[in-house]
């Protein structure tokens, strides 16, 4: 009878590590399923994906041209949603839920918390640690939080880091070089997104040409080069009106 027992426990045991197994397969076949999706909705929206990140908990891209947009997909449906650098509100990265690095709109700049100093090429926490826990001190999470002027999804919190590790070693600078990285690119987003338009560009199909010459053509040629500059004509549309000013068109 006790024989009897173990071979139920032991094939029972077996069982749940068969089908534990069986599900994880599962999970990451369809993960990689929505991967594919995600990237088939960045092409279809002409994102390009200047960095991506993708866990089991969600999917993070940023496109830093000209669009200056955020996509994100989250678990379990992992549909595809976009943001306009405007309505990112603030980014921050986390150690151990102390925030070492913040920007919000209007003021990019990335700080510690007072309290919280930084050092060295990981943002280490400096002061307030004893002799004995600065030997045995740990991170157990490094993570970027995005805050978005979006009532259904107010707040994206990314982990990058998968189980703790020593503070100040390899994983540690790795992983805080990574948020701190993500952090950067989308404070830059948020820069652009706040930069002043040009009061009186015209549109690119309608920008005006001076004829005559000398000093007039000069003048245009400047103007046209500062709406190519902002990103509001393209190439092609620059290298047009400009053979049209200078035919005096």
């Amino acid at each position: 009878m006790e024989a009897f027992w173990t071979i139920v426990v032991i094939g029972g045991l077996l069982a749940l590590m068969i089908w534990g197994f069986v599900e994880k397969s599962k999970d990451k076949a369809a993960r990689k399923e929505s991967l594919i999706r995600f990237h088939k909705d960045m092409s279809k929206r002409g994102f390009t994906a200047t960095r991506l990140y993708t866990s089991e908990s969600i999917f993070l891209a940023v496109d830093t041209t000209e669009s200056c947009r955020l996509a994100y997909a989250l678990n379990p449906s992992f549909a595809s949603k976009f943001v306009d650098a405007t309505k990112i509100l603030s980014v921050s990265v986390y150690e151990d839920q102390r925030s070492i690095e913040h920007a919000h709109r209007g003021r990019q700049i990335g700080a510690a918390v007072v309290g919280n100093a930084l050092a060295g090429s990981t943002g280490a926490i400096i002061g307030g640690l004893g002799a004995k826990n600065k030997s045995t001190d740990v991170v157990k999470s490094i993570s970027l939080r995005v805050e978005l002027d979006d009532p259904q999804t107010p707040i994206l919190d990314v982990n990058f880091l998968k189980g703790q590790t020593n503070r100040g070693g390899f994983a540690h600078e790795k992983t805080s070089r990574e948020a701190r990285a993500w952090s950067s690119m989308i404070t830059a987003l948020m820069r652009r997104s706040e930069s002043p338009e040009p009061t009186a560009a015209p549109a690119p199909d309608t920008a005006p040409a001076i004829t005559g010459s000398g000093t007039s053509r000069i003048e245009s040629l400047k103007k046209l080069g500062e709406l190519k500059d902002n990103g509001i004509l393209t190439s092609e549309e620059f290298d047009r009106e400009k053979a049209r000013i200078l035919d005096g068109d």
